[in-house]
């Protein structure tokens, strides 16, 4: 049901951290309302993948009525990441005409939206708008962790621990360790742009826990694989963001041992359920998760639409 009045609805870009409280507040809204669908952020997402820019503007938009979020599009190049709390599912709809306007007022001669493919609300949305279904984009597992399992460990000599006392310039090492060489996934020239200084910043975003930032710790020392577990308590859905093993390490299970203590540790923390995604292509992480015992629940894609200039 709609409800509230769209004329106290002001839309506008990210300011500041102020803005960031909001956001992680209307993720975690959206996660609990959107269950068994899978959000389009999670809390986690939102402060992982705003790292380091927390208290500066962003190009991106949002709804926000009496303080609150009620509606988002992210903007990256041709892609609108679109998302609107479900009682005022009209918002998408006009998120989306409004990413429409963006997009044609900086001559893009396309836009892409991602959309889950059982919602079939959104897609209907979608297809009105004149878009189409034109490439996958990713993959969404959950695990039940209202039943009880036995964690996997690393294998000999290697270590489990969490990231207490761990200096946020090494952490910062391992990750770019594990995202410098993505050859396997058929990007042999990204780069990770995580530096020491934006790894520190997360230290100070609404639901990071050092508790909950696991690695591996190999024979000689070397943080070999590593993941971040997000716990929202709402919803009580806990996402994995990121997940990732350094090069030299591939192939031992690594990343499933880090996984697996941090299930043990969401379900501690009274998650019902585990959420981890990534890219279709990535056949690696994919093989990893459902070896972790996650089951895949819905898989997303591009819906695109050709432009005329404004």
């Amino acid at each position: 049901m709609e409800t509230g009045d769209p004329q106290r609805l002001e839309i506008r870009p990210y300011r500041d951290r102020t803005d960031l409280r909001a956001l992680l507040a209307f993720a975690s809204r959206l996660t609990a309302a959107r269950f068994p669908f899978i959000a389009g952020w999670h809390p986690g997402n939102f402060a992982w993948d705003m790292i380091g820019r927390y208290d500066g503007p962003q190009d991106n938009l949002m709804w926000v009525e009496d303080g609150e979020v009620r509606a988002f599009v992210g903007f990256d190049g041709n892609d609108a990441w679109v998302e609107a709390e479900p009682r005022r599912e009209a918002l998408f709809a006009e998120a989306v005409r409004t990413a429409e306007h963006v997009a044609r007022s900086r001559q893009h001669s396309e836009l892409r939206v991602r959309a889950e493919m059982k919602d079939r609300a959104r897609i209907a949305v979608l297809e009105t708008g004149g878009f189409e279904q034109s490439a996958p984009e990713g993959v969404a597992f959950l695990r039940d962790l209202s039943k009880p399992f036995e964690p996997e460990g690393p294998p000999e000599g290697f270590g489990v621990r969490d990231c207490i006392g761990i200096d946020t310039a090494s952490r910062a090492q391992a990750h770019r360790d594990a995202w410098d060489h993505l050859g396997h996934i058929g990007l042999p020239e990204a780069r990770s742009s995580i530096t020491d200084e934006r790894y520190a910043s997360l230290v100070d975003a609404g639901g990071y826990d050092p508790a909950l930032d696991i690695v591996v710790v190999a024979p000689d020392g070397t943080l070999a694989a590593k993941c971040i577990c997000w716990a929202d308590a709402q919803s009580r859905v806990g996402i994995f963001e990121p997940v990732g093993t350094a090069l030299p390490w591939r192939g031992r299970r690594l990343a499933r041992a880090a996984i697996h203590e941090g299930l043990r540790r969401l379900q501690l923390r009274g998650m019902r359920w585990g959420h981890v995604g990534t890219a279709h292509f990535n056949s690696s992480a994919i093989a990893a998760y459902r070896a972790s015992g996650f089951d895949l629940v819905d898989t997303s894609a591009w819906w695109s639409k050709r432009l005329t200039p404004a």
